[in-house]
């Protein structure tokens, strides 16, 4: 039976957890633009990174913008892959965290190639002009979007997580809440700091 404070607790959770993904999953798309961008000689004029929009990075001059679009979304699948990996299997709430925001970042970056390819919207829009064919666009976002779901469908049923309201313990939300507040903190100094003119 679940007590009030668990489901406070389970909520807080959620909502950290969410807003994590986000970040980290827009984070790390950017640096993606940016590592890219910076590597082939361009300019970052500006990153923008809010904390419930959709992220941008500005570069110019750019010489070579197909490398740079893409670097986007690969880097914002594989970082978040790599965390995953290097989270010590020991610590089991840490390693469940880790592996739904590569799930989450899979499938976001997923469906913004796949869905944009549609519209020519975002970076499908500069990967039409740098010569990428719609049917790459779409096998690709189709593919990293079919992983995050099965890196999701490992962790188990979402309805055990929310009929146990208890798994969450203090310290998960707590450790779950300051990583929420370091990475929004680090995106929030790195726009303002590092890459606004």
């Amino acid at each position: 039976m679940s007590t009030p404070d668990a489901r406070v607790s389970q909520f807080g959770f959620v909502v950290c957890l969410l807003i994590l993904s986000w970040q980290v999953m827009t984070t790390t798309h950017e640096l993606g633009h940016v590592g890219a961008a910076l590597a082939s000689g361009g300019r970052i004029q500006s990153v923008d990174l809010p904390l419930l929009g959709i992220s941008s990075t500005n570069v110019a001059p750019n010489p070579a913008p197909g490398f740079v679009v893409w670097a986007g979304p690969l880097a914002g699948c594989a970082l978040p892959l790599l965390l995953m990996i290097l989270v010590p299997r020991r610590c089991a709430a840490s390693c469940l965290i880790a592996r739904f925001l590569s799930g989450f970042s899979l499938m976001a970056n997923g469906a913004y190639i796949a869905g944009g390819s549609f519209h020519a919207i975002g970076d499908c829009a500069q990967m039409y002009q740098t010569g990428t064919p719609q049917w790459v666009m779409l096998v690709t976002g189709s593919s990293m979007s079919v992983c995050g779901l099965i890196l999701w469908h490992r962790m188990g049923s979402i309805g055990q997580f929310f009929g146990r309201p208890q798994i969450v313990t203090p310290r998960v939300l707590m450790g779950t809440a300051i990583a929420t507040l370091l990475v929004v903190g680090l995106d929030v100094t790195a726009t303002r700091f590092l890459f606004q003119n």
